[in-house]
């Protein structure tokens, strides 16, 4: 995350789901892990938080350190240390990748990308953790319905339980996906039996 996309588009777009698994109950307090790059000016950082919590009171940062990767994708002991329990919000600057640690990549230091690798790790941590993370990393061109679809089937190849909102491009604004990614498969359940299409284009 960036603290110049604070209040955008996107950032609105991320609340209205944590607030919509925080109405439904469908989360308990988030673990937030910020990947924190670029400058922050003073206060920007409690600005981030606050807007999380006006969508899911009792969100709490887990790490402020900032993020960054080695040309191969290392992340340092950046996800070292994160609750062993408990559901997380993973906001990275870009997105998901494919892209798998140790392979060079440019874009590793380009964007703050998490890997599918560390989100399926996330998970083992937990057996019934909830992980969310935020995906701006459809294709210009592409649909964001196909994207979805495409990230639940991975996690579905590594063994684990997923679901994913999309917002289609409009005009100006990017397509989205946010996925949600657990080994217990009601809780996935859970999100699919309550969401409706009201406030995103579909669920996958």
């Amino acid at each position: 995350m960036k603290a110049q996309w604070i209040g955008n588009d996107q950032c609105l777009r991320k609340r209205m789901v944590l607030g919509f698994l925080h109405a439904q109950e469908l989360i308990d307090a988030v673990n937030v892990v910020p990947m924190y790059t670029g400058e922050w000016p003073e206060g920007s950082r409690a600005q981030y938080l606050q807007g999380l919590r006006r969508a899911a009171p009792g969100a709490v940062v887990v790490t402020e350190a900032n993020f960054g990767r080695t040309n191969s994708g290392h992340p340092g002991d950046y996800f070292v240390g994160l609750p062993a329990s408990g559901d997380l919000f993973v906001d990275p600057d870009k997105g998901i990748t494919d892209t798998r640690l140790g392979v060079k990549w440019d874009r590793w230091s380009e964007y703050a990308h998490i890997a599918i690798e560390e989100v399926t790790q996330l998970n083992r941590t937990g057996a019934s953790r909830l992980t969310i993370v935020y995906d701006q990393t459809v294709m210009n061109g592409s649909p964001a319905s196909g994207h979805a679809a495409g990230r639940v089937s991975r996690f579905h190849e590594a063994g684990l339980h997923a679901c994913a909102w999309y917002w289609e491009r409009r005009g100006p604004i990017g397509a989205l996906v946010v996925v949600c990614v657990s080994a217990d498969q009601n809780r996935i359940n859970g999100i699919r039996e309550r969401t409706c299409r009201v406030q995103w284009d579909g669920i996958t």
